[in-house]
């Protein structure tokens, strides 16, 4: 019997460890993970979603309706380092602690990329210098409320993009009719 509650009080302890990966991580698609000197952390994470048509004006505007910039600052905006590819710095809440995100998405012809990377929560140092915590991956609430957190930001915007979709092809669809009517 003593040997049972050593094994368990062992467990439990090794589940809180910097170099042991939460089992919810493990089981969560998309979540990346890397060993820092702090311990496993999480990279990043991605997701994937159905390939929407839209014009480039649609999803700069849906980025800018859901993705809110990193403190807020009006001057952070989308930029576009690669003909497919749009990034927008953010911010989500988990658990009533923010977590700073830049958002990657890709648009590739049978689907919608998105990742999330340079992930972590913000804090100053002894002299004011803004310092990142990264997430930790041990901690198994943390990550998988964060994950939660980037999945519900991804269907917001995924789902954005196809209303942008329907309305642009509702218009050419009239645009076409009126023509061909006269």
């Amino acid at each position: 019997m003593g040997s049972i509650v050593g094994c368990a009080l062992l467990a439990g302890c090794a589940s809180t460890s910097p170099h042991v990966i939460s089992h919810s991580i493990e089981v969560s698609p998309g979540i990346n993970v890397v060993r820092t000197a702090q311990g496993n952390v999480v990279d990043s994470i991605t997701m994937r979603r159905d390939a929407t048509r839209v014009n480039d004006l649609a999803l700069r505007d849906c980025l800018l309706s859901n993705v809110v910039p990193a403190n807020r600052e009006p001057a952070t905006d989308i930029v576009q380092p690669e003909a497919s590819v749009w990034q927008r710095p953010g911010e989500v809440d988990v658990n009533g602690q923010t977590v700073h995100y830049r958002l990657s998405l890709q648009r590739l012809k049978d689907q919608n990329y998105y990742l999330f990377d340079q992930l972590g929560q913000p804090h100053r140092d002894a002299q004011g210098q803004e310092m990142w915590t990264p997430v930790p991956a041990w901690d198994h609430q943390q990550p998988k409320a964060l994950h939660s957190a980037l999945v519900e930001k991804t269907n917001a915007i995924q789902s954005c993009l196809v209303n942008a979709e329907q309305q642009q092809r509702s218009a050419t669809s009239g645009r076409d009719a009126r023509m061909r009517s006269s």
